[in-house]
């Protein structure tokens, strides 16, 4: 079965937000949809999504500084920077300083949009399992910790004298 996937598509330019949103929600994709920075904010203060795209050139919050954003509140969002600009500094911009995934050309080919969304969401997949197993793993500890405390040596006992596992 798969999964639900969902996605946020950010674009000022309507006709452009229209197209993309329908080729993503035609491949069985949910997809929100917002026109500009702030709003995208507020879409994914309100919806759980996996991954976002983002155009560049937008009024008041650009894509990069919305991706910055993102990344910082919702880090385990997969980040797509979509751009009509053809120097580099988009680009670089935006994957140091808003950790994207991709970037892609606008207008990109629809089997381009979707093989990147495929593997933007395991890439989400991967860092939401990252998440879990180290969270999982940091309570590990620390029941390990207190066992420890309250009996001095029992880890030591049941391991018959082995050195700890290295972690």
């Amino acid at each position: 079965m798969d999964k639900h996937r969902t996605i946020l598509v950010v674009d000022d330019d309507h006709d452009a937000l229209e197209a993309i949103s329908q080729v993503i929600s035609r491949s069985g994709i949910e997809c929100f949809t917002a026109s500009s920075g702030p709003e995208g904010l507020t879409v994914l203060r309100d919806r759980q999504v996996q991954a976002v795209i983002s155009d560049h050139d937008m009024p008041g919050m650009d894509g990069v500084d919305f991706l910055k954003l993102v990344a910082t509140r919702y880090p385990h969002v997969c980040r797509i920077l979509l751009t009509a600009r053809r120097d580099a500094e988009p680009a670089v911009r935006a994957i140091n300083g808003g950790q994207v995934y991709r970037f892609l050309n606008k207008p990109c080919r629809a089997a381009d949009l979707l093989t990147t969304l495929h593997f933007a969401f395991e890439a989400s997949d991967h860092e939401m399992e990252v998440r879990r197993l180290g969270a999982q793993l940091r309570r590990a500890e620390l029941v390990l910790n207190e066992v420890r405390r309250k009996v001095p040596g029992i880890v030591e006992e049941i391991e018959g004298g082995q050195p700890p596992l290295a972690v």
